[in-house]
């Protein structure tokens, strides 16, 4: 399947390691994201910029600047929001926090939040346990590829060895 099929499907990926696109603007970065609406959706696309810099407000602040040159939180910031310009109906995100001081994993986990529940459905990728757990509907465990428990978030809470062996509890 070609990634084109793949957006037009409603699927949108938020990478590891915030792979923007460094000699482009962030105005250009956002616009890319949209690339498979057409100019007869120019309207749509611009409206969906505004709601872009207005849940990213610093990404407007920077939108001349080069992706490049952002940091590391304002570049995933950027990876996020240019995965929603496709309007997606389900975002995969792999490793957000990944790299990212406290401060921002904490602003990306709200972002996260948010968006499902804004009806986003999120299949997310995540090695900060805690974190990945207060935005979760429902997670599997893994272990060297293999699935070794999955469950609710409540269900976690009440198996003792789990959370012995992934929260550090007691």
């Amino acid at each position: 399947m070609e990634q084109e099929e793949i957006l037009n499907q409603g699927l949108a990926l938020v990478p590891e390691n915030r792979l923007v696109f460094p000699d482009m603007s962030v105005h250009e970065n956002l616009l890319a994201g949209a690339f498979t609406k057409s100019r007869a959706m120019a309207v749509e696309v611009s409206e969906d910029i505004d709601k872009m810099y207005a849940r990213f407000p610093i990404l407007k602040t920077r939108h001349n600047q080069l992706a490049g040159t952002l940091s590391g939180g304002e570049q995933q910031m950027l990876t996020l929001a240019r995965a929603l310009m496709s309007r997606p109906t389900i975002l995969l995100m792999d490793e957000p926090s990944v790299g990212l001081s406290p401060l921002i994993v904490n602003e990306i986990f709200d972002i996260i939040k948010q968006l499902n529940e804004d009806g986003m459905s999120i299949l997310l990728v995540e090695q900060n346990v805690t974190k990945a757990l207060q935005v979760a509907d429902y997670f599997y465990l893994l272990d060297q590829g293999k699935v070794t428990f999955g469950g609710t978030p409540d269900q976690l809470q009440n198996d003792d060895i789990i959370k012995r062996a992934y929260l550090g509890g007691e």
